[in-house]
């Protein structure tokens, strides 16, 4: 179901993009294709490996119409040059972001560490580290892969009380990662 809405929105975006300059192209991927990507993808982010290649699919034909490159081009190439994260990278973006807002507590009740995770506070070395632990354990869960990926996070990161600059210092650590 995603992918067909995906694929309707690229061929609008197909078809428009004869008339409009390559800023205007990619405006129009982050007002009518990415919304798609995002929306609610930490739900359902734990779905199949061949999903997300599915998606990034997407995404890559969604790039070569901005960039007018062809098929042959390297998908690194574009999204370095059009400054996009892949799919598995947004999608962890996103997570890292709820685990953020779990951390200093910005969701709703039911979300809150509290009854989901725990602070690991248990000695003074452990106290200063920001990881989290879980109380439930189910290994595709939304709450184990969040905290595995909040774990595996640098402690400049993890230590960083501003969303803003959260997100920031993340998406310059993947990048930088990705080299």
């Amino acid at each position: 179901y995603m992918c067909r809405k995906i694929s309707k929105a690229i061929g609008v975006m197909k078809y428009v993009s004869k008339y409009v300059p390559q800023q205007s192209k990619k405006l129009i991927y982050n007002t009518i294709v990415m919304p798609h990507f995002d929306y609610c993808c930490t739900v359902w982010s734990a779905t199949s490996k061949y999903n997300i290649e599915r998606l990034q699919k997407l995404q890559n034909r969604a790039m070569r119409i901005i960039l007018q490159c062809r098929c042959d081009t390297h998908i690194r190439d574009m999204l370095n040059r059009l400054g996009f994260l892949s799919i598995e990278n947004r999608i962890k973006l996103h997570l890292a972001i709820l685990m953020f807002k779990i951390k200093n507590n910005l969701v709703p009740d039911y979300l809150m560490y509290d009854d989901l995770f725990f602070h690991n506070v248990r000695s003074h070395r452990l106290q200063y580290n920001n990881n989290f632990q879980v109380n439930r354990h189910h290994s595709n869960s939304l709450h184990v892969r969040g905290v595995q990926l909040w774990n595996s996070l640098p402690r400049e990161i993890k230590t960083i009380n501003n969303l803003v600059e959260f997100k920031k210092q993340y998406i310059k650590y993947v990048w930088d990662s990705c080299d």
